[in-house]
């Protein structure tokens, strides 16, 4: 409705206007002025564009003009000319998708739509290309014999869409790739290879803060092997930095005096964080301008999430994995400091070994002994005490040294009295606890002679039996009744049993470690001990020693203590 002013008053100050009935006309003024299409055409907030059947452009608005960043004249050319192929997308379709649109709906005369196409454009200072999507709409106009003469295109920028679909996508790639990291190199490993190129971005960088809590150790990857500097203070003015301190940088583009990489327009620094810990910042970056709208910042800020949660969970696990590599050395430390050297006979071949389970920070009971214990008697135990601790590791050394102790004290006895003994010791010493052990002794013949044979005494608390290997190669388990295990009933009576031991012949003791597994019967594990042998009886004992722990427990499940014993063919 068109106003109608009244004439000024008294004071030269007009009144309020007058409104016009509804439908009355203006006096003087044309009720429907002509329309100039091309005015409005120009004016369109759409990017449009008209071409001739040839394909050339007879005009483009300035919506067209400002988002395809065509300086200069339009009209008249090519519509090929105004859309070369970006350098930076070789093998790119858009262009071709876009013409080949145009001859459709003018083959067709009738409507063409084409979705999310890239077509690279040119930025408006000569700084190179920016990567954009477009979906397409071509309508041919048709004169009265139904012959087009002209095509409107319209194309819509719906890279923002694009951008966000393929970072959704790459986001989700991403933080499945990162959730099987367990080290810190693994972890930035899978982010280099999933996150740059699913986020779309040239440049990442990751910044984690060192020990002391004033510098960042940046890492960061362009994709050809480039890296940054390693570090950077707390208190610089550098993105990283200054996203490192909680706060987000986002540079969609535009000139910068200090980009944070050589060669970027655009970048964003987000804040890595557990809780309100600081654990460093992330950054990637563009080579071109890049639209950081909302929908693209919630993304960034999902993909600065998951990676605070996976580097958090891995700073976790490799603090774990620290403390139980130190207890596990400190355990190994304390094992074997009272696992000793075997003594050196010439009628003998001694080997011995221990071998720790490969689990972290666990410790076993695990033991054996071999000493000299009177006039031609040598000494022979081993040992497992229940648990897998500390306290194991610490019973296991109070049992070895309280062995020899009793040993000294009862030369000569019946071994099932020494295991009786050493039963007492344990309870007056106040551990409780349990604990296997076999305590053998190996006696020199009574009768010197060259087939002499040698006497193998043993008594057992509740342990597995000792290994036979004969020269010829029979193998067989010393298997005898055994006693109640260690800590039960210190007052149980215990027997003796007895072996004789030709030259050539090698006896073995071994903790159940060697011969138990979850999946099968001990029985199982037994006879394929046997079996082993057998096969490697002719081996020198180091090697019988090291063969039978591949063969038997290659993957090392439980702790193995390990004792042979060969009596020599000949002295030397």
């Amino acid at each position: 409705m068109t106003p109608v002013m009244s004439a000024p008053d008294r004071d030269g100050v007009p009144p309020l206007p007058r409104q016009r009935p509804r439908g009355a006309a203006d006096p003087g003024r044309d009720p429907h002025p002509p329309v100039d299409h091309a005015r409005v055409f120009d004016a369109a907030p759409v990017p449009l564009l008209l071409l001739a059947p040839d394909l050339i452009v007879v005009d483009a608005n300035r919506a067209w003009r400002a988002a395809f960043a065509a300086g200069g004249t339009v009209a008249g050319r090519p519509v090929d000319e105004l859309l070369p192929r970006s350098p930076d997308d070789p093998g790119g379709t858009g262009p071709a998708a876009l013409r080949a649109g145009l001859v459709r709906a003018r083959d067709g005369r009738r409507p063409d739509v084409g979705r999310a196409q890239r077509c690279d454009v040119r930025l408006p200072d000569g700084g190179g290309w920016a990567q954009r999507w477009w979906d397409y709409r071509t309508v041919p106009l048709l004169d009265e014999a139904g012959a087009v003469v002209l095509l409107v295109h319209r194309a819509d920028d719906v890279t923002g869409q694009h951008s966000a679909a393929d970072a959704l996508s790459g986001l989700a790639t991403t933080v499945s790739a990162l959730a099987g990291a367990e080290t810190r190199a693994d972890l930035l490993r899978e982010l280099f290879r999933h996150g740059r190129p699913g986020l779309g971005a040239d440049v990442l960088a990751v910044a984690l803060l060192e020990p002391g809590g004033t510098h960042l150790a940046v890492l960061g990857t362009r994709g050809r092997g480039e890296e940054p500097p390693g570090r950077v203070p707390v208190s610089s003015p550098a993105s990283m930095a200054v996203a490192a301190a909680g706060r987000s940088v986002l540079h969609p583009g535009g000139p910068a005096a200090d980009p944070p990489f050589p060669g970027l327009r655009a970048w964003a620094a987000l804040p890595l964080r557990a809780g309100r810990r600081p654990l460093g910042s992330v950054l990637l970056g563009w080579a071109a301008p890049r639209d950081l709208d909302d929908d693209a910042v919630r993304v960034l800020e999902a993909f600065a999430a998951e990676c605070s949660q996976a580097v958090a969970r891995v700073a976790r696990i490799e603090a774990e994995r620290r403390r139980g590599h130190a207890a596990r050395g400190l355990a190994e430390t304390l094992q074997r400091s009272v696992l000793a050297d075997p003594p050196r006979r010439p009628q003998f071949e001694i080997a011995v070994r221990y071998r720790p389970a490969a689990r972290e920070a666990q410790v076993g009971g695990d033991w054996y002994d071999a000493f000299l214990s009177g006039v031609g008697e040598t000494t022979l135990a081993v040992g497992d005490v229940s648990g897998h601790d500390w306290t194991a590791a610490a019973v296991a050394g109070q049992l070895r040294n309280m062995l020899r102790g009793v040993a000294s004290a009862l030369p000569g006895q019946d071994l099932g009295r020494v295991l009786a003994a050493l039963d007492r010791a344990l309870r007056d010493s106040g551990a409780s606890t349990l604990a296997t052990a076999l305590v053998a002794r190996v006696v020199e013949p009574a009768v010197p002679g060259p087939a002499r044979a040698w006497r193998l005494e043993w008594s057992s608390a509740g342990h597995l039996p000792p290994l036979l290997l004969r020269p010829g190669g029979a193998a067989s388990l010393l298997d005898r009744p055994v006693n109640l295990l260690l800590g039960v009933d210190p007052l149980a009576p215990r027997q003796q049993h007895a072996a004789d031991l030709g030259l050539g012949a090698t006896v073995l003791l071994y903790t159940d470690g060697l011969v138990e597994r979850r999946d099968a019967p001990l029985d199982d594990g037994l006879a394929r001990l046997v079996a082993a042998g057998r096969d490697l009886v002719t081996r020198p004992v180091d090697e019988l020693c090291d063969e039978l722990i591949a063969r038997m427990a290659p993957d090392l499940t439980d702790d193995i203590a390990l004792l042979a014993l060969r009596v020599r063919d000949r002295t030397g």
